[in-house]
């Protein structure tokens, strides 16, 4: 697939998830990889990384001793944030997410030839994409994934940020919606309900997740509809979204 055609899919991707799948796809195809991860922080982590840092590329095979990441021995504490290496980070992830592949028996990478590669922007952590196949990389592979490294940090760096305002409006959603309990002063039982009601769920799912009747939780959503002065789901959800 040409990197144009593949650059459009991403550019018109709604979510950081769908950069991932087709990123996991691509590097699939491009390479035969027979394990492909891509993995994409979009919050700040506590830790940030040095500001030297840079992306990178690790050749590594599983069949032999990977040596631990040096760790950065002035370590600098700035508004509670210890700065580290990327790579620390970056293996630190992969090691828990290969550990539980290996548990589960979905990812087994002992004895696979493994390109690791780490992406940085700033002074801030992005994510990872790690390839793993039996049949060692080729050369002409090595230069291939370095000629498209570019590419792969700009789709990196689209899904670190759309996956970021993804989480801000659900926090910006919860928010409203805790505003509007504390304005009708809803109980802890009608917060239950109100939260589960506005994020599309039906009363029979409502009641299963609340371990009771749907008749409970009927009579609940009568009591909110009638502390706010509202008939419909609709018209609640377009009450919190109201400002007086």
């Amino acid at each position: 697939m040409r990197l144009s055609s593949m650059w459009q899919k991403i550019a018109n991707a709604a979510t950081g998830d769908d950069i991932m799948v087709e990123l996991k796809r691509m590097l699939h195809d491009m390479f035969d990889a027979e394990y492909v991860i891509v993995f994409v922080a979009p919050e700040a982590p506590l830790k940030k990384i040095s500001a030297s840092e840079y992306m990178r590329i690790d050749f590594l095979t599983y069949n032999e001793n990977v040596p631990e990441p040096e760790p950065i021995v002035d370590s600098i504490e700035y508004q509670g944030h210890r700065y580290v290496s990327a790579d620390a980070i970056t293996r630190e992830l992969f090691d828990e997410i290969r550990k539980i592949g290996e548990e589960t028996g979905e990812m087994d990478v002992r004895g696979y030839d493994e390109i690791l590669l780490s992406f940085t922007s700033g002074n801030r952590y992005i994510g990872f994409i790690s390839l793993h196949r039996k049949e060692p990389f080729t050369r002409s592979e090595k230069r291939r994934l370095h000629s498209i490294m570019p590419f792969l940090k700009m789709a990196m760096r689209l899904s670190a940020c759309l996956g970021m305002f993804e989480e801000l409006h659900v926090y910006a959603f919860e928010y409203l919606i805790n505003e509007l309990i504390e304005r009708f002063k809803l109980t802890p039982s009608e917060a239950y309900v109100i939260r589960r009601l506005l994020s599309g769920m039906e009363i029979e799912e409502i009641a299963e997740d609340r371990g009771t009747s749907v008749h409970a939780i009927k009579k609940i959503i009568s009591s909110i509809y009638h502390k706010t002065g509202v008939n419909k789901r609709f018209e609640l959800l377009r009450l919190v979204f109201k400002h007086d």
